[in-house]
Formats: structure tokens, C-alpha cells, sequence
């Protein structure tokens, strides 16, 4: 089973973000402290800005390849702390594989098609057998996320889940911890445009916060950013393919 990726980048303690960004909006003068009420407002103020990132693709820095081997076969595994797959309830599960023959030196993944409700609603018989998968629905639960497939595979399986790699959240202050390139600046200058509101400091101060801000938030999207392939039906692009007259329903000549 694969473990979570490590990424490389500066070490931070909370305490020490927090302080940074109250001095940006003139709360807190150098050398100053906040209090410990403060303090842990600050504290679930920012875990609550880095959970918001979470729904936003473009401030993700990993798509996680996790491999799950399941104990038994069956049709719904449930994704979560505690769960089938137990690894912290993922963002989004951008897709799903499945690993045939995976005590091979050699295994095979194939790429499942992901349904929405309404496609897996529409399966008349979903409690059908088969030897491999073809489609999976995410039902996006909470807690636990629910992974159900169709055909239900009776031959040993793995699964390849394609994960959004959380951000880490700070359960203190004091503890030490470790964010991707470019990721603190941005952390920095929008937690403290979320103090603004309960730290009221220098209003002067705050143009250039939000604008830096915004730009330093913009390098971490530009640094995720992955290309999207297009793809087309040939028969559409190809100026060689035959063509197809639906009045006769005959072929039409070549282009």
C-alpha cells in the first residue's frame, strides 16, 4: 500500500504565521505578542482559510496515486478515518483505477468511467457480478466517502485512487510543520486579510495587503496549474475520414 507523498518546502510553526500577519495589518507591533485568547482565534481562523482551499483544484499541489487492496469483494468501500480505505476523507477523488492481476511483476490499470448520481441511478440491476469493474460512483459522502462499483468484481482486485493531497492545518501553534514552495507567503498575506474583520489594525495597510495577497495566491495557482488535454472524435477533425450523408444514408465521398 503506498504511503502519502512527501513535499518539500519551508518549516513553519503557527504561532510564528499568525504573529507575521498581525503585524501586515498593523495589529501587532514587532516584537509584540497577541494573548492566548487571540492566539487561538488567529488558530482556527487559518485552518479554516486552508480547509476553504481545499474546494479550489488550483491550490492543490498533489494528485495522491494511492493503492488499496481490499480485504473482501464487494460493492461499496467506504473512503474515510475509520473506513474501508482508512486515510483522511480526500477533497475530491479525481479518478479511479482498477489494478488486475496485481500480484503480477506486471499488473494492469484501467482507468474506470466515473458516473454521476444520476448515471448510477439509471443502472437497472446493480447488484451484478462481473470480473472486472467498468464504472464507479463517488456519492461525495461525509464522513466517509462511498466508492460503488459496477460490475461487482469477483477475481482479486486492486484499486488505484487518485486523491487531492490535503493541506496540512495546524492542530496548535508550537508544532513544526512543512508547506510546498511559494505556499507560506500566500498563507501569510490572506490570513491576514481574514484577521482584517476581528484585528483591526491600520487601515492604510490594507490595499497592499490585499493586493499581495491575491498575487502571492495567484504563483501558487500559476505552480499547480496542469494542462488539460482536449480530445476530439476523428471523424470530425480528419479531412480524410469518410464522409457520411444522413439524407441517403450513404456514403458521401472523401474530403
Amino acid at each position: 500500500m503506498s504511503t502519502p507523498a512527501i513535499i518539500p518546502g519551508l518549516t513553519v510553526a503557527g504561532q510564528d504565521l499568525l504573529n507575521s500577519a498581525l503585524r501586515l495589518v498593523g495589529a501587532l507591533e514587532s516584537g509584540e505578542q497577541p494573548s492566548a485568547a487571540e492566539s487561538q482565534d488567529g488558530l482556527v481562523i487559518m485552518n479554516q482559510m486552508l480547509d476553504s482551499w481545499q474546494a479550489e483544484s488550483m491550490m492543490i499541489p498533489v494528485i495522491q496515486r494511492y493503492v488499496y487492496a481490499p480485504a473482501a469483494l464487494k460493492q461499496t468501500y467506504s473512503v474515510g478515518p475509520g473506513g474501508d480505505v482508512n486515510i483522511a476523507r480526500p477533497a475530491r477523488i479525481s479518478s479511479v483505477g482498477v489494478i488486475a492481476q496485481p500480484a503480477s511483476s506486471q499488473p494492469i490499470e484501467l482507468p474506470l468511467d466515473m458516473l454521476s448520481w444520476e448515471q448510477w441511478r439509471d443502472i437497472p440491476v446493480k447488484n451484478t457480478p462481473g470480473a472486472l469493474p467498468q464504472w464507479c460512483y463517488d456519492d461525495c459522502a461525509s464522513p466517509l466517502r462511498n466508492l460503488n462499483f459496477w460490475p461487482i468484481p469477483n477475481q482479486t482486485i486492486n484499486f488505484a485512487l487518485y486523491l487531492w493531497q490535503l493541506l496540512q492545518q495546524f492542530p496548535d501553534l508550537v508544532t513544526l510543520f512543512t508547506f510546498p514552495p511559494a505556499y507560506l507567503r500566500a498563507i501569510r498575506y490572506n490570513l491576514a486579510v481574514e484577521l482584517m474583520p476581528e484585528f483591526p489594525g491600520d487601515p492604510a495597510l490594507m490595499p497592499l495587503v490585499m493586493k499581495t495577497a491575491e498575487e502571492s495566491k495567484g504563483n501558487v495557482r500559476t505552480m499547480n496549474w496542469r494542462p488539460l488535454v482536449a480530445a476530439c472524435d476523428p471523424a470530425l477533425v480528419n479531412p480524410k475520414s469518410d464522409l457520411y450523408n444522413w439524407l441517403t444514408d450513404m456514403p458521401a465521398g472523401r474530403g
